[in-house]
Order: structure tokens, then C-alpha cells, then sequence
């Protein structure tokens, strides 16, 4: 998987304790996603893949909006600061299904927007 087919819905801010948690900063307006991930991948911000981790748990820090992910493939805190800056990303065919009459815009980009009265043409998205 490449990153740019991706799409990001966090960042990795750095090491939480020193068992190797990674603190993540949901970057998705369905941060409860992260919840039910079984795995995380984490790529630098020119596309290329540094890791693909099995997540063993799942907490929302609270009140700081963030999540902490911890993994069996991170045994300790360098390892897992060393993923700062990382972005985790998902397949396009993983994202949340929107709700009907709504869109991804990166879907739209390129189409005509139409007055639904006339039929004139305005421009495009």
C-alpha cells in the first residue's frame, strides 16, 4: 500500500510511559473509529510505510482528545517515539459510510454544480 491512495484520519504525536503506547491525535470527524481498529498503519507524510501495528489496546486519553495505542510490535518508548509525526491511514474502502446526501470531497472534486431549477451550470467543485 502506498500512502497517497490513503486516507489520513490521524497523527502520531509521540510515546505515552515507557511500554511503548503511541499517542494518537484523531484527525477524522469519527474519532470513535479508533475504537474498533484491530490495526494500525503508519506512514510518513511522503507516503512511504513505517509501520503496520497489531493493536492490543485502545483507551481515549481523557480530556486530552487523543487516543493511546498500544501494540505488541512496540516493546518500549523509543520505539514508539520514534513514530512521531507518522500519520495513520486507512484504505478508502475503510472509511465511515456517510450519511445519504453527504460526500467524501475528494468524490466531487471535478464535478459540475447545476441550479436545480434552471439547469444552468455555476461552475465546478
Amino acid at each position: 500500500m502506498k500512502g497517497p491512495t490513503m486516507v489520513t484520519i490521524g497523527r502520531v504525536l509521540g510515546a505515552h510511559g515507557v511500554r511503548g503506547e503511541i499517542k494518537v491525535l484523531p484527525l477524522t470527524d469519527f474519532p470513535e473509529r479508533f475504537l474498533d481498529m484491530d490495526r494500525i498503519d503508519i506512514f510518513r507524510p511522503e507516503g512511504k510505510l513505517i509501520a503496520s501495528l497489531s493493536v492490543r489496546t485502545i483507551r481515549l486519553h481523557e480530556g486530552k482528545g487523543i487516543f493511546l495505542v498500544g501494540s505488541e510490535d512496540i516493546s518500549d518508548r523509543d520505539k514508539a517515539q520514534a513514530l512521531e509525526g507518522g500519520l495513520v491511514m486507512v484504505d478508502p474502502s475503510e472509511r465511515v459510510p456517510l450519511p445519504e446526501g453527504n460526500y467524501w470531497i475528494e468524490d466531487i472534486v471535478g464535478l459540475a454544480v447545476v441550479l436545480s431549477g434552471t439547469g444552468e451550470e455555476l461552475g465546478k467543485v
